[in-house]
C-alpha cells in the first residue's frame, strides 16, 4: 500500500519516499531505516503531537523564529541608533538583521515575516545611497529588496499566521512598487512586470545565507 504523508514545508500530501514536494518544491530528507505504518492509498496520515514530522517541524519552526525574533531586535537598534544620528551602528544593527532574516529563512521558508523585514532593512540601505555616487549600489540593494518583497507578494500563503505584520509587508510592497515607478518613469503594469523580472532573478540568491558577504560588501562601501 501506498503511504502517504505531509511536506514539512507546506502541509501538502507526499507520498512517503519522494524526492521533493510537488506542491512548494521542498527537498524531502527520509530518515534512513525509518519505519512507518502503513495506509490505504486513498488516505492521508494525520500526525499527531508524537511523530517524527511533527516534531521536527516544531523544532525548526522554533528556530525559525529564534533567529527572527533576534532580527527584531536588532532592527529596534538600528531604530535607535538612527534616531542618535549613529550611521555606523545603525549599518552594524541592519546587517545582522540581514544575515539573521536570511537565517530564520532558510530553516523555515514559510517564515513571511523574515521576508518582509530583509526586504525593509535592504531597501532602508538603499534610501542611504548618495546618488549619483553611489548609484551601483543603490540599484543592487533597490532590486535585491523588490526580489524579496515580490517573491513574498506572490506567495500563495503570505497571510497570517505566516505573516503576522501582514499589513506592513503590503505597505512595502506598494512603496518599493511606486519607487521603481518613480526611477525608470513606468506605469504600474510594466513596473510589476520588472519586479517579476527581479523576483525570477535575484530573490532565491538574496534570501540565501551564501549571499550575505556579497550584501556586506556593498552595503560597507556605501559612501
Amino acid at each position: 500500500m501506498q503511504q502517504w504523508y505531509q511536506c514539512p514545508s507546506c502541509g501538502a500530501t507526499v507520498a512517503f519516499g519522494i524526492k521533493f514536494c510537488g506542491n512548494c518544491g521542498a527537498q524531502l530528507n527520509w530518515p534512513v531505516g525509518q519505519q512507518h505504518k502503513e495506509y490505504p492509498a486513498n488516505s492521508v496520515q494525520r500526525s499527531d503531537k508524537t511523530s517524527l514530522w511533527d516534531r521536527a517541524s516544531k523544532a525548526l519552526i522554533g528556530k525559525s523564529g529564534a533567529s527572527f525574533n533576534k532580527a527584531n531586535e536588532q532592527w529596534r537598534r538600528a531604530k535607535f541608533y538612527s534616531l542618535g544620528g549613529n550611521d555606523e551602528k545603525v549599518k552594524e544593527a541592519c546587517l545582522e538583521v540581514v544575515r539573521l532574516c536570511q537565517q530564520a529563512i532558510s530553516v523555515d521558508s514559510k517564515n513571511g515575516d523574515a521576508y518582509v523585514l530583509l526586504a525593509n532593512a535592504l531597501i532602508q540601505f538603499a534610501g542611504r545611497c548618495n546618488l549619483p555616487s553611489d548609484e551601483k549600489r543603490y540599484h543592487f540593494l533597490l532590486t535585491r529588496a523588490a526580489s524579496v518583497i515580490h517573491f513574498w507578494h506572490c506567495l500563495p500563503y503570505r497571510g497570517y499566521p505566516i505573516t503576522k505584520n501582514k499589513e506592513i509587508g503590503e505597505r512595502l510592497w506598494r512603496n518599493i512598487l511606486e519607487q521603481l515607478m518613480h526611477d525608470k518613469g513606468l506605469a504600474e503594469n510594466p513596473a510589476i512586470a520588472l519586479m517579476d523580472s527581479y523576483k525570477d532573478n535575484f530573490a532565491a540568491e538574496t534570501i540565501s545565507p551564501s549571499s550575505f558577504t556579497e550584501i556586506r560588501g556593498v552595503v560597507l562601501q556605501i559612501t
